[in-house]
């Protein structure tokens, strides 16, 4: 059986200082996607969904909305800045994710 890369809720919490129930709320509000479960059937929280929830705190953190962060989740957001007007949206790439 392939073995999933990657760290746990609690430790994902640890990490990024997110609260358990604010992880489950992502997920369950779409912003998180869902993670795989290992053969013992815990989440298992690859690099990309680590660095995805960073992104959403930190959109947070500078003000955005629920839907802004939504909205912003739905586009590339690992994208390069380059080419992206918003002063904001430019910070939240650069320091966010």
């Amino acid at each position: 059986m392939e073995q999933q890369v990657g760290i746990l809720r609690a430790q994902l919490a640890r990490k990024t200082g997110c609260n358990l129930e604010t992880i489950r709320y992502y997920e369950k509000v779409g912003l998180l996607p869902g993670p795989p479960r290992s053969s013992n059937g815990y989440r298992v929280y690859s690099p990309e969904l680590v660095q995805r929830l960073q992104f959403i705190l930190r959109a947070r953190d500078l003000g955005y909305a629920m839907d802004e962060i939504r909205w912003l989740c739905c586009k590339d957001w690992r994208q390069s800045e380059v080419g992206c007007r918003s002063a904001p949206i430019r910070r939240l790439l650069r320091n966010g994710g």
